[in-house]
């Protein structure tokens, strides 16, 4: 998704939101990204996502964040925020209908238990939406969000909707 933001990753100014150990940090940099991770318990800055983010309007140029929407107390805070520190972002979450399965999972002992009973909200499409950010169900259960303004998208101008490339999910799958 992030390539069809940035086809290049060099120079390209990201925060990480939500970095943990910093993994998916150390890839991006690998691309040659400037990446700055930012987490509650670690990260270049530590940091509560449910406040406000402590950086100038657009200061970077892409917010990332993944799994990390649905462990917030205050979700609107940090969807507001996002979109004011960065001229693009992609986000996932689970969807509402994954719930059961990642439950399961943790059950089995195949996924983080205590990750998963953290969880404090599970999204729709149309929930996030209703945020202003362009969705896509993932195959596996996963809300993916995105947003761009004309500074953020390198690659489309404002005439262009990136949902043209992206195939969007038709019938029940959209809510």
């Amino acid at each position: 998704m992030i390539h069809l933001i940035y086809p290049s990753l060099n120079k390209v100014r990201i925060v990480d939101l939500g970095s943990g150990e910093g993994k998916f940090k150390k890839l991006l940099e690998r691309k040659g990204a400037v990446v700055l991770g930012v987490d509650k318990e670690g990260g270049d800055i530590k940091h509560d996502l449910n406040e406000p983010l402590p950086f100038r309007d657009k200061e970077f140029d892409l917010v990332v964040s993944l799994a990390v929407l649905e462990h917030l107390e205050k979700p609107e805070v940090f969807l507001r925020e996002v979109k004011r520190i960065a001229h693009a972002g992609v986000l996932t979450t689970p969807h509402r209908r994954s719930k059961r399965l990642l439950e399961f999972l943790a059950h089995l002992g195949l996924i983080n238990r205590e990750h998963i009973k953290d969880h404090k909200r599970y999204w729709t499409q149309k929930e996030l939406k209703g945020y202003g950010f362009n969705t896509f169900l993932f195959s596996a259960g996963f809300n993916i969000l995105f947003w761009f303004d004309e500074r953020g998208c390198t690659v489309y101008d404002n005439s262009v909707y990136l949902s043209e490339f992206v195939p969007e999910r038709t019938g029940s799958s959209t809510g």
